[in-house]
């Protein structure tokens, strides 16, 4: 069911006006791998053309292959959105971009501040570009609301939300030293002020980041709701992976939640791929939880791993009515991410109604 909001964050499976990217380029990190995560880029334009509108954020040499511009271009079901000579640092568009909710029944996007995972890279394009999205591109209907909090650092992949206000990050990203040093451990009132909807805050303790994980342990990589009542986690039953411990003690404290009004959560595990590594033989964060939920689809990243199948079946059961997709990230995970973090969707309402017309 879906339930109306008035005051709250949008959940990912509620309708979407689109889905943003950034169109990988030579001047970022992926430039030695660049024809794989292109191929990888153009693979998953293709399938969310079938269920959603792309805006798709371009730097200003990059050139789009003409076969598959042509394609999107002129595709029967939804629109392709481009905003070329639009410079970023990278393309994880997953914390670079607003949060969407309601206030007041008004649609707002709030937009924080974001400093590269605890100024970890270079951020300076990226974090202006919401606020040219907003003021020089005009992408966003005249009446959404643009909420300044860019004193306050929150990356879109540290938080998951439900339709009742419920809200699950990781203590280990809340309170990095390197993104809001003045915030006092345990007080969310610094991130999520009165109005904005947020009922409950679970807040993990009993978590640290995969292996490779830049980002210091964000919940889009361990645990995921994906219904107002059921998250689905990583798990593993094998006391020789590395994360055992941590993902038994993850299962533990999911287990301990209770929704607002005093029930346990539906919990579902999801395996871990077998571990990957990248050149230098550093583990690579690879994870079936960083799927991206769009209207009527999931996309779930795959690994050319033998759980893959293991884990699209579940999120299969796990999501009746979806079309369950999977897309090889193996290009995308050698920069420390994957599908859900260089996507950030968009509610039904929030795209300018000039950008939609065909």
């Amino acid at each position: 069911m879906i339930r109306e909001i008035k005051d709250g964050l949008v959940p990912e499976w509620y309708p979407q006006d689109a889905v943003i990217l950034a169109w990988p380029s030579a001047t970022m990190d992926w430039e030695y791998i660049l024809p794989k995560v292109t191929e990888c880029y153009t693979e998953i334009i293709d399938r969310l053309l079938g269920y959603t509108n792309v805006v798709l954020l371009i730097n200003e040499i990059v050139e789009l292959p003409e076969d598959a511009l042509r394609r999107w271009r002129t595709h029967p079901l939804h629109k392709l959105i481009v905003k070329d000579n639009f410079p970023l640092n990278d393309t994880w568009m997953r914390d670079v971009m607003p949060l969407f909710g309601y206030k007041s029944g008004k649609m707002v996007a709030y937009d924080y501040g974001f400093n590269a995972w605890g100024l970890k890279f270079a951020s300076n394009w990226d974090n202006t570009a919401v606020r040219r999205l907003f003021f020089e591109q005009q992408l966003f209907a005249v009446d959404v609301l643009h909420h300044n909090r860019l004193d306050t650092i929150l990356e879109g992949g540290a938080v998951e939300v439900n339709g009742r206000g419920e809200l699950l990050t990781t203590s280990s990203v809340l309170w990095e030293a390197n993104r809001n040093p003045n915030f006092l451990i345990g007080r969310h009132e610094s991130y999520f002020e009165p109005g904005m909807g947020v009922n409950l805050v679970h807040d993990l303790q009993q978590t640290e980041p995969m292996d490779g994980d830049d980002t210091d342990g964000h919940i889009d990589t361990i645990a995921r709701f994906v219904n107002d009542d059921t998250i689905l986690y990583n798990s593993t039953d094998d006391p020789t992976e590395r994360h055992y411990e941590m993902l038994k003690r993850l299962e533990s404290e999911l287990q301990s939640l209770r929704t607002g009004d005093g029930r346990p959560y539906r919990l579902i595990p999801l395996p871990i791929p077998s571990p990957m590594y990248d050149e230098e033989g550093c583990r690579l964060p690879a994870t079936y939880a960083n799927f991206l939920i769009t209207n009527g689809a999931v996309l779930v990243p795959i690994y050319n791993d033998s759980q893959d199948e293991v884990a699209l079946s579940i999120i299969r059961d796990a999501m009746p009515g979806y079309e369950v997709i999977g897309i090889d990230c193996t290009a995308l995970v050698q920069q420390h991410g994957s599908l859900h973090c260089i996507t950030m969707q968009v509610p039904r309402g929030f795209i300018h109604y000039r950008e939609l017309e065909r």
